[in-house]
C-alpha cells in the first residue's frame, strides 16, 4: 500500500474568476465530442461492486492492486445529520440504495434502481427532502439525472446530453444550487451548475480538452456556502500520462473557473477532499 498523503487547500473566499467564456454553450453538452472518428479516451469508471441481496453484519476489506476504487457515495437527505443513503452499482450496472435512519439501516436488502449506468452514482441534495442522482449511462456514456422525493423516486432516469468520461462529482455552493463535473473527451473538465432554479448552459474547458496539460483522475468538486467552487484532480502540463501527476486545483464561481493552479506532489487514484470552512479545503490522496 502507498503512504497516504494528507494536504491543506487553501481556499480563495474572495475568488473572482478571470474570464467569463463559458466554453461549449450548445445541446451537445459537457464531456462532449463532435469527433466520431477520433479514438475514445480512457475512461475511470472501475468495476461494478457486487452488493449483497441481503443485510450482512460485517466481513473483510478487499483491495485491488494499490487502492481501493471509489465505488460507494453518501448524501444527507434530512435535518437530521444522522440520517443519510448510501449508492452504489451492483454486478448489473443498476445504481443501488440503502438509507440509514440515525439508529440502523432501513430494511435488509439494498433497492436497485432501472437503468445501466457506467459510474458509480454520485447524489446531492437539493433543498431539504430532495436527492438528485447523477450517472453516466452505459453504452451511451450520457450523463443522466433522477430525483428522490422524500422516500420515493421518480420512475425514469432523466438526460443531461454530452458524453462523459469519468463520474459525476457533484457538490451544492448553497440552497437550491448545484454543480455537476466531470471528465470531457480530450480529458479536461466540463461542468454544468444549477442556479436560481434552472440549469445553466453545459460548459467545457476551451480548446481540445485543455491543451496544456492532462488529467489522470476523475475530477471531485467542492463547494463553498459563499458560492465559491473548486474543481480537484491529479494530472500534469505535460500531457504524459507515464509521468508523474500532481495535484491540480481549479478555483471559480458562477460565472466560470480560472486557469488550473499545479501545488505538486505525486499521486494515483481519485483524490478526496473535504470543506473545513469557508477559506480552508483538506485533501487526502495515495502518493
Amino acid at each position: 500500500m502507498r503512504d497516504t498523503v494528507y494536504r491543506n487547500l487553501v481556499a480563495d473566499k474572495t475568488h473572482s474568476s478571470s474570464s467569463d467564456s463559458s466554453g461549449s454553450s450548445g445541446g451537445e453538452g459537457k464531456g462532449t465530442s463532435d469527433g466520431d472518428d477520433d479514438e475514445e479516451p480512457d475512461t475511470g469508471f472501475g468495476t461494478p461492486l457486487e452488493l449483497p441481496l441481503t443485510g450482512v453484519n460485517g466481513s473483510d476489506s478487499v483491495c485491488l492492486n494499490d487502492w481501493c476504487a471509489p465505488m460507494l457515495s453518501s448524501v444527507n437527505y434530512s435535518s437530521d445529520p444522522r440520517k443519510f443513503m448510501v449508492l452504489g452499482l451492483d454486478t448489473a450496472n443498476r445504481a443501488c440504495y440503502r438509507d440509514y435512519d440515525g439508529t440502523g439501516w432501513d430494511g435488509d436488502r439494498w433497492t436497485p434502481l432501472d437503468g445501466e449506468l457506467e459510474s458509480q452514482p454520485s447524489a446531492v441534495a437539493v433543498i431539504q427532502g430532495r436527492v438528485w442522482v447523477f450517472g453516466v449511462e452505459k453504452n451511451s456514456l450520457e450523463m443522466r439525472i433522477r430525483t428522490r422525493h422524500g422516500s420515493t423516486f421518480d420512475p425514469t432516469w432523466g438526460g443531461m446530453a454530452g458524453r462523459c468520461y469519468s463520474p459525476p462529482a457533484v457538490c451544492s455552493p448553497g440552497v437550491n444550487s448545484v454543480l455537476m463535473l466531470t471528465t470531457k473527451f480530450g480529458q479536461g473538465i466540463g461542468w454544468r451548475g444549477f442556479i436560481d432554479g434552472d440549469w445553466d448552459d453545459p460548459r467545457e474547458e476551451e480548446g481540445e480538452g485543455g491543451e496544456d496539460h492532462e488529467l489522470a483522475s476523475s475530477p471531485v468538486a467542492a463547494c463553498m456556502d459563499s458560492g465559491g467552487l473548486h474543481a480537484v484532480a491529479y494530472g500534469n502540463k505535460e500531457k504524459d500520462l507515464s509521468g508523474s501527476f500532481e495535484l491540480m486545483i481549479k478555483r471559480g464561481n458562477a460565472t466560470g473557473f480560472d486557469d488550473w493552479q499545479y501545488v505538486g506532489g505525486d499521486f494515483k487514484g481519485d483524490p478526496a477532499v473535504a470543506v473545513v470552512n469557508e477559506t480552508r479545503l483538506d485533501f487526502v490522496g495515495v502518493g
